[in-house]
């Protein structure tokens, strides 16, 4: 039988060849563009690499995955107060924001951790906790307290991130609720007046700053009055670009000056100037305010009335928060220290040595720049929180922080480096419960408790 031979269609091969080739050079190409100028699909493909690694972190160390964004597995088997060498009873009480018992509270407590007053959210609102995007109202579990501050009548203000702030009194009974996005602060000022930080989405390109690359995050300072009435709002963003310091916003090589990231400042403290700090400086008067910009590793002074910047710094630290003006004149930051490259990608308790080591507490001179004093962890003493933090200075020089993502805070003795208090917000075995603020509380305030306004 005579073998049937198929001819073969070279033209059709060369041509399947020659687009298969275009393909591999387009798909190079891109691949190679979309690295060097972050466009898609670069951050898929980095979040999903970043995804994955802190799902084999999480096998590798036996954490557990199936907790809330408040609930942290940590090797901790001990809870409340872990260490005490006070040799003093000053700064006694402290006002903490803590998630326990399935929920975020407000507490006030002594130093032994007894819990001496208690406020809580009160859920009924239902307004409040409806997310704009999917309007599903948001459990008790993911709710959190960013920011609170107590007045000198028992009353309290609560940011709940990115849904309210709300006024109870000592009874946790609503006085006012103001439904806006506010997130990470709120200080009460003189007058009895409020001031906290907002936001809003600036999708619209006509209106996007120079450079921007996608729709991003417009950070706000918010002025409220007694009343819960906004009395003034302003944009930070505005404030830079208003005093000629976009020097600040755009890094890197000038080819590439966009902004690529939503949060292009991520905002997450004010606070104001009392008389003795404001004194430390020529040109800044009681009032004006300190505002603390993560994304950028800024600490800036704003006029109040004006929105002219009075003092800025940038560095020496990196994603801080709680910027601070100390009783000596100097300035204290919270330094997180947050970079790629941290143990687990996204993992959140953490006790080895990070990208840039542990996070860290600074006093830095305030005319020449230089950090004078740091405490940072060590392996004997972990240290570090990739989000969030807090510090204060109390009456006797020492400090107390607040390491979020471990479900603590201690306080460190400026003459020893020694920890001299650490309370660990123990939910269970091996999982804390997040803390987003410790600030002492002062007796006068603890005596107007008893009464509710």
């Amino acid at each position: 039988m005579q073998a049937i031979r198929h001819k073969i269609n070279w033209s059709k091969i060369w041509f399947l060849f020659s687009w298969l080739f275009l393909l591999f050079v387009f798909s190079f190409s891109w691949g190679f563009l979309s690295a060097k100028f972050k466009v898609f699909p670069y951050y898929t493909i980095r979040n999903t690499i970043m995804t994955a690694s802190t799902v084999q972190w999480l096998f590798k160390n036996n954490v557990t995955t199936s907790l809330s964004a408040n609930e942290i597995s940590a090797s901790r088997t001990r809870g409340g107060v872990t260490i005490n060498k006070l040799i003093q009873n000053k700064d006694q009480f402290l006002l903490t924001t803590l998630y326990k018992n399935e929920e975020f509270v407000a507490i006030i407590m002594d130093r032994e951790g007894n819990n001496i007053h208690e406020w809580k959210i009160p859920y009924k609102q239902q307004k409040l906790f409806m997310a704009k995007d999917t309007k599903v109202s948001l459990s008790k579990k993911n709710l959190m307290i960013h920011g609170a501050s107590l007045d000198d009548k028992g009353n309290i203000y609560l940011v709940i991130e990115f849904r309210g702030l709300i006024k109870l009194n000592s009874a946790s009974e609503n006085i006012w609720t103001l439904h806006m996005p506010v997130h990470h602060a709120v200080t009460v000022d003189k007058d009895k007046s409020i001031w906290t930080i907002s936001r809003n989405k600036i999708n619209d390109t006509k209106d996007w700053i120079p450079f921007a690359t996608q729709p991003y995050w417009n950070d706000l300072i918010v002025h409220i009055s007694p009343e819960g009435e906004i009395i003034e709002s302003f944009s930070v963003l505005d404030i830079i670009f208003d005093n000629q310091y976009e020097g600040i916003l755009y890094g890197g090589h000038p080819a590439r000056p966009a902004i690529h990231h939503e949060d292009p400042l991520h905002v997450n403290d004010v606070r104001i100037m009392t008389q003795e700090q404001a004194g430390y400086f020529k040109n800044v008067n009681p009032g004006d305010l300190i505002i603390s910009m993560r994304t950028i590793n800024t600490v800036m002074i704003v006029d109040r009335h004006s929105h002219s910047i009075l003092w800025t710094i940038t560095g020496p630290f990196l994603r801080q928060h709680s910027p601070r003006i100390s009783a000596t004149g100097s300035l204290l930051v919270f330094d997180n220290r947050t970079a790629r490259g941290q143990t687990g990608g996204a993992a959140r308790y953490l006790t080895d040595p990070q990208a840039l080591d542990y996070s860290r507490l600074l006093s830095i001179d305030l005319k020449s720049r230089v950090v004078e004093w740091q405490y940072q962890g060590t392996v004997e003493h972990p240290f570090y929180t990739s989000i969030q933090g807090w510090l204060e200075e109390l009456d006797n020089g020492d400090i107390l922080a607040v390491e979020s993502e471990g479900g603590r805070i201690f306080q460190i003795d400026l003459k020893t480096d020694k920890i001299v208090w650490e309370y660990i917000n123990l939910i269970k075995k091996g999982v804390v419960g997040r803390v987003t603020q410790a600030t002492p509380v002062s007796e006068h305030q603890i005596s107007a408790l008893g009464k509710n306004n």
